[in-house]
């Protein structure tokens, strides 16, 4: 009877994992579109002035792929665990989710540093010229 609980609990903590990996692409999802409108107005605006603030952009871009990749295969990982008879997690199932998830929070505080600094650049840019 104990293992038929334990199963239950068990296949309840994967769901839950599987469900805030879900988030997380999501998240991805949001940020790829983000990323894809800043690199849209690095394009248009073609300052020499602001050539490392879009090679930022492009490394978030690659950092961002990465990360979907390795979310993806994440939880895959999940799937195929929720609701296997013999189910075998380890601890670095859990160190990897723990490790996605850092990597999403520092994503997401690039993306909202280095957007903040470009339109502050292209405005100070921008009021340069007309001045």
């Amino acid at each position: 009877m104990t293992t038929a609980i334990e199963n239950i609990e068990l296949d309840t903590e994967l769901q839950e994992l599987y469900l805030i990996g879900k988030q997380w692409l999501s998240d991805l999802e949001f940020l790829q579109e983000e990323l894809a409108f800043l690199g849209k107005l690095a394009e248009i605006t073609a300052l020499p002035e602001l050539h490392e603030d879009y090679e930022q952009i492009f490394l978030l871009e690659k950092t961002h792929l990465v990360l979907k990749a390795d979310a993806v295969e994440f939880l895959k990982k999940i799937e195929h665990l929720i609701g296997s008879p013999d189910k075998a997690i380890s601890i670095e199932l859990l160190e990897e989710h723990v490790l996605l998830k850092l990597q999403l929070e520092d994503l997401k505080e690039k993306f909202r540093s280095g957007r903040k600094l470009l339109f502050e650049m292209i405005l100070r840019v921008q009021h340069e010229r007309h001045s």
